[in-house]
C-alpha cells in the first residue's frame, strides 16, 4: 500500500468518526468504559466478517464499510479514554 493509499483510508475513517462524534458526541462517548468500547469493536468487527464472508462486490464493500466503522469507533475509544486520563 502507498502512502497515498494510506492517506486515503485514513481519510475515509476520519470522516466516519466525525459522523459519529455529530451523531453522539464526547458526551455520551465518555459513557462508556474500556470493556464496552472492546465489546462495540468486536461486535462491528463481526458484522464486517460475515458481510465479507458472501460472494459478491456487494458484500465486499459491505465489509471494507463495516471495517471503515471499527477503525472509527477504536478511535473514538482512544479519544474518550484520552480525556478520562486527561491526555486530551
Amino acid at each position: 500500500m502507498t502512502a497515498i493509499e494510506t492517506s486515503k483510508v485514513l481519510e475515509e475513517v476520519t470522516h466516519e468518526r466525525s459522523r459519529q462524534d455529530e451523531e453522539y458526541g464526547a458526551e455520551h462517548d465518555d459513557q462508556h468504559n474500556a470493556l464496552e468500547w472492546l465489546g462495540l469493536i468486536a461486535h462491528y468487527a463481526g458484522a464486517a466478517f460475515i458481510s465479507g464472508m458472501r460472494d459478491g462486490i456487494a458484500f465486499q464493500k459491505m465489509s471494507r464499510a463495516g471495517l471503515i466503522r471499527v477503525a472509527a469507533i477504536a478511535v473514538a475509544a482512544v479519544e474518550s479514554i484520552d480525556r478520562s486520563h486527561g491526555e486530551a
